[in-house]
This record gives C-alpha cells, structure tokens and sequence, in this order.
C-alpha cells in the first residue's frame, strides 16, 4: 500500500496507477505520505513545503483541495481534515479476510509456526502480510493473533466495537492500550493491580503484566523500590521457567530503570547497556531494536549532557522502526513514555516540547480522549463481571 514518486516528473504511482502533479502539490503529498498518521497544522506545512516564501493559510488549503481532486481515483488513499488543526494523510490496509475451514493441517501448523517466527522476530509488517494471504494459503489465524494484529495495528475502534469477541477475551489487550491513552500513568496503574488482583486474565497474561508490564508503570511513577524488587522477583521466574522470550524485554525495562532511577550510577547503566547491546547482536528483534534506540536517546538526553544531539537522532529512529514495522500501539506507548519522562527531567527544554507536540499530535489523530473513556469504561464492566 505505498506510494511512489518522480520527482523528475512530478508524477507519483499507486498500485499501477500514476497521476501527475503541479510542483507543490507533490512536495505537499509527498511530506504527508512520509508522515503518515500524524496531523499538521497549517503553519507546518508551509514551513516544510513552501521553505522561504510568504504565502497564506489559504494556499495550503486550496493545495489540499486539488490533491483531494486528484487522488480520487485511490479510494484508500485519503487527506483527512483535523477540525481546529489541520491535515493528515492516512492510506487504508488491506483488511483480514474472515476466518474460513482449514484445508490442510499440516498447513495449518507450518503457517501458525510462521506467524509466532515472526511474533517473536517483531516483524509486524510480515505478521500483516501473512494474515492477509490466509485465504490464498490455506490457513486460519488463531484468536490470538486475530487480536494481536489489530492491537500492534493500534486499531482502538475494533476493541471498542467488535462483537465477535467477548470484553474479557479483550481485557488484557485493552489494559496495555489503556496505558498509551494520557500522560498521567497512576490511573492506569491502579487500574491494572485491580485487574491483577481480580485474576480475570488467562495465567499467562497475568503473569506477564505482573513480571513485566507493569514495571513500566512503575518507573513513570518513580516507584524505584517497588520497580526493582519486581525486576529481581521477574529474573527469577524468567529462569526458573525458561522464558527465554521475555529475557530481552526484561533487560530492556532494566536498562530504562537505571537510567532514570537517580541512585544509579552511571557506570552501572554503561554496564547494563553493554549486555543489552551484546544480547541485541545475538537477536535483533525489530520491536526490540526500535525500543532500544528510544531508551539510548532518553540515556544520552538524561545522563549524557555532550551526546544531546545523538540522543535525539536516537529516539527519532527508534520511533521510526516501531512505525514502519507497523508496531503502532509500541511507537505510541513510547512517544508517550518519552514526552512524560522528558517533561520530568527536562520540563523547558525545546527537546521535551518537541515530543510533548508529537504526542498531542497522536491524541489528537486517534482520538484519545473519547477512547480512552470507552476502554476504561470497558475494563471496569469485566471487573464488573467477576
């Protein structure tokens, strides 16, 4: 589902279909389409297309209105209108395609060991990719997987609206989204202990919120204590029960909690980040690699004053991996666990207001503020239930 352009032209082509464009409107389609998802406000716009000229608010809008003219004939390909914003470029997914009878189970196992190769490797597009061919190759996608694409996908709609599973089949999915809806963790984190301790997840899930989500939260909340005595607990079951899965995860939050937590020192980090990068060459999981490159731009932005600059180039691509590996809800999570560490530790910086802004930018474009309601107004009525 991407675009492609000439800029020798000024022609851009979509699935086999070209449509050739003035030079603004191609510089205009083009910033858009690389910032997809993400809304703008006019002014931004004309800094970024109309670099060194004084044109008017209108000249984005009429642009706009040719473009929405011209790419008419792609029905997936959409310019949205933010009200009271902007504009944002989106381009549909193919949908899954419903569930169907399995013809070959022996298919069926090989495909479902491909789809949990992919799961482990982080590859969201590939996961994608594979679940939209399953009627062509034969194969069902598991309940599981079903809700794993649409939550990666951050698609917040179908968890609120979609009939086919029930709300507790939903919650544990809709706690993590929970998390990425306001900057204010200490709601969520009451939230989950209720949950954990109504035990309403299946074992896994509440074992893996317990030994490893929550630590996050932990962390936003300046909880060190309680974050590291749940760290050294979490080894131990991560041992014990050969969970080599969650053991970079793990080193992940472990690294991040050394960083912010001030009674850690700093060759204690560089110690810890040495293993990471070391256990990271052995498995470059992409979902990990972009986590990774977030939490080395928050080290240097945090405890490395004369790394300011790389600390912000990291983050950037870190952002950028999560995105366009299609790991939305994880690119979401840590914008906003950026924006709120950073206006923490560094509240007037220009670096903080710079993601403070993007993650508004990301509220605004999913609609955080009605969803957010909706999901928690969902996870009290499974509570409800017990």
């Amino acid at each position: 589902m991407s675009l492609d352009f000439d800029p020798s032209t000024y022609n851009v082509c979509h699935k086999g279909d070209c449509i050739s464009l003035l030079a603004k409107e191609f510089a205009l389609l083009q910033f858009l389409y690389t910032y997809r998802n993400q809304s703008f406000h006019r002014e931004q716009l004309l800094d970024q297309v109309w670099k060194m000229e004084y044109p008017t608010d209108r000249t984005v809008d009429d642009h706009i209105y040719r473009l929405r003219k011209k790419l008419k004939v792609w029905h997936d390909v959409q310019i949205h209108t933010i009200h009271g914003y902007g504009y944002s470029l989106t381009i549909q997914e193919q949908r899954l395609l419903p569930n169907f009878p399995i013809a070959d189970q022996e298919i069926q196992e090989h495909m479902t060991g491909l789809l949990k190769r992919y799961h482990l490797l982080g590859k969201g597009k590939s996961l994608m990719t594979l679940a939209a061919q399953q009627q062509v190759l034969g194969f069902e996608i598991e309940p599981f997987y079903h809700m794993y694409l649409k939550f990666i996908l951050y698609d917040l709609d179908w968890f609120i609206e979609d009939q086919s599973f029930s709300i507790n089949d939903k919650v544990y999915w809709l706690l993590l989204l929970h998390s990425t809806l306001q900057q204010d963790i200490n709601p969520t984190l009451e939230l989950w202990e209720k949950v954990l301790d109504a035990h309403i997840l299946s074992a896994d899930q509440q074992l893996e919120i317990k030994i490893l989500n929550i630590v996050d939260l932990y962390i936003e909340t300046e909880q060190w204590e309680r974050a590291w005595k749940q760290l050294e607990e979490t080894y131990c079951i991560v041992k014990d029960q050969k969970m080599e899965s969650f053991e970079l995860a793990v080193q992940l939050v472990k690294v991040l909690l050394s960083i912010v937590d001030v009674n850690t020192s700093d060759l204690y980090i560089e110690t810890e980040m040495n293993l990471l990068n070391h256990m990271l060459n052995h498995k470059p999981y992409l979902r990990e690699v972009g986590r990774y490159e977030c939490i080395k731009g928050i080290w240097m932005l945090l405890r490395q004053s004369d790394q300011f600059y790389e600390g912000t180039i990291a983050i950037d691509q870190g952002l950028e991996i999560l995105y366009v590996s299609n790991h939305l809800e994880l690119y979401i999570g840590s914008l906003r666990q950026i924006s709120h560490l950073l206006s923490k530790h560094l509240p007037e910086h220009s670096v903080t207001q710079k993601y403070n802004r993007a993650y508004e930018q990301a509220c605004i474009r999913y609609s955080h503020s009605s969803h957010a309601y909706k999901i928690k107004q969902m996870i009290f009525q499974a509570l409800g239930a017990v």
